[in-house]
């Protein structure tokens, strides 16, 4: 005779529902930050003296302590509640149907054709990554030299002197700095301008193949030629994309984030794998930038938003953002003991004073290069810019503004009346990239 009670159905047992694999996870992730938490230095235990002055250490020590502590509360609220976010709906594939395609393309046609705007993407880029560094790059590669050198990890992820600083471009930059360096003579240590800008440029080409992805997978074929088309040729994306900066990162990370959240909601067999993906875009976000939270946030109002306005019972309208939030909690436990280190750091900074204290003029420029690839007005300056080219050229760049309105107009409207999901995905996005 079995020994299982059979009091206990399998969907109820914690042991036994579906989705074991990512609970166990969670549960031996939870054990372990509580057995680092055991076992480690103690933040009280530090000297008090050290508060004052600057120590990589003691900010690190403090920093993963109550990063695991925070991981392991998250932790043990996941595993209480496991119910409301693991909860598989069986039915649910009867509820969502499949969105017929408003522009077709044969598959075939299609891949070639992107394959080929990517291609054209990163011809149009090599130029730039194979140049040489302006002097922004010069200056950011001398201030942190750890991060070029095959050492010094611990200053590579956890040093965090300035808001600037994007740690895991800085990761990905000493990774691709160790395998050039396999190539050279191991006491010649030499910087080489493409192994520093290859993070940067995999992913500004990577965008242009995820935007394709992306607006295909809402029913647009040609228009996810055109989009990936104009990204692969858009100025300021192949000038800033390629730089060592954060600028493309944030793209291809809104990109991909819009594209998992796309697959998430619209799954109809309810698996976990695009929210993870999801979360793990959400991490991300957390992690490059100082201000990558409120990104975060913006994308998970946004998928709350788009699974209440499904039509589906209000059931699997609540396992969809429990699932969502669950996401965002394991991206969250992750996050905290990467980052705590660095936010302990931040309450060593010197004031700054506000570099937004003109809105008016920075957000109007950001509007031109986000269209144009220039500013709206430079006064005082030959620097190319939308109202001295109108000067110079009036007939033509009347046209250009006016097409550029028009086809914008007719991209949002078209999008809303065909597919309100991910009008309201372009519409977060452009909210998230004006407010930053």
């Amino acid at each position: 005779m079995s020994n299982r009670n059979i009091f206990v159905r399998p969907e109820n047992s914690f042991w036994y529902a579906r989705g074991k694999l990512i609970r166990f996870i969670i549960l031996l992730a939870t054990l372990c930050s509580i057995s680092f938490l055991y076992f480690s230095q103690k933040p009280w235990e530090l000297d008090n003296k050290s508060h004052e002055l600057y120590s990589l250490s003691d900010h690190l020590i403090r920093g993963l302590w109550y990063g695991f502590a925070s991981s392991t509360f998250i932790g043990i609220l996941l595993i209480f509640s496991w119910k409301k976010w693991a909860k598989t709906d069986h039915n649910k594939d009867l509820t969502l149907s499949h969105n017929p395609q408003i522009e077709n393309i044969h598959s075939s046609v299609f891949w070639v054709l992107l394959a080929l705007i990517v291609l054209l993407g990163g011809h149009l880029r090599w130029n730039l990554v194979t140049g040489g560094l302006g002097w922004e790059e010069i200056n950011s590669i001398r201030t942190t030299s750890h991060e070029n050198s095959p050492e010094d990890w611990e200053k590579t992820l956890w040093m965090y002197q300035e808001q600037n600083k994007c740690i895991p471009l800085a990761a990905a930059i000493k990774i691709s700095q160790s395998i050039w360096q396999t190539k050279t003579e191991p006491d010649a240590y030499e910087i080489h301008e493409l192994s520093l800008r290859s993070p940067n440029f995999i992913m500004s080409i990577s965008s242009i193949l995820v935007i394709g992805l992306l607006v295909k997978r809402w029913g647009f074929s040609i228009g996810a030629l055109g989009s990936a088309l104009f990204l692969a040729m858009h100025p300021w994306h192949i000038k800033n994309g390629t730089a060592l900066g954060t600028e493309g990162i944030i793209i291809f990370l809104v990109l991909l984030g819009s594209l998992w959240l796309t697959y998430a909601i619209n799954d109809n067999k309810d698996r976990w794998r695009y929210w993870l993906l999801f979360g793990t875009n959400q991490l991300m976000f957390a992690w490059t930038i100082h201000e990558g939270i409120f990104y975060a946030i913006g994308f998970t109002l946004c998928g709350i938003l788009l699974i209440l306005s499904q039509n589906i019972n209000f059931s699997f309208r609540s396992t969809s953002i429990s699932k969502l939030v669950a996401a965002n909690a394991m991206a969250c436990m992750v996050y905290f003991p990467l980052f705590m280190p660095n936010i302990m750091q931040t309450f060593h900074w010197e004031p700054i004073e506000n570099p937004h204290s003109s809105i008016l003029p920075n957000l109007g420029n950001s509007i031109g290069h986000l269209f144009f690839g220039m500013d709206i007005s430079q006064s005082g300056s030959e620097s190319p810019s939308v109202a001295n080219e109108l000067g110079q050229s009036p007939i033509i760049c009347s046209l250009i503004l006016l097409t550029t309105f028009f086809s914008l107009s007719f991209g949002i409207i078209r999008t809303w009346i065909n597919r309100k999901g991910a009008a309201k995905i372009l519409i977060t996005i452009v909210i998230l990239g004006l407010v930053s």
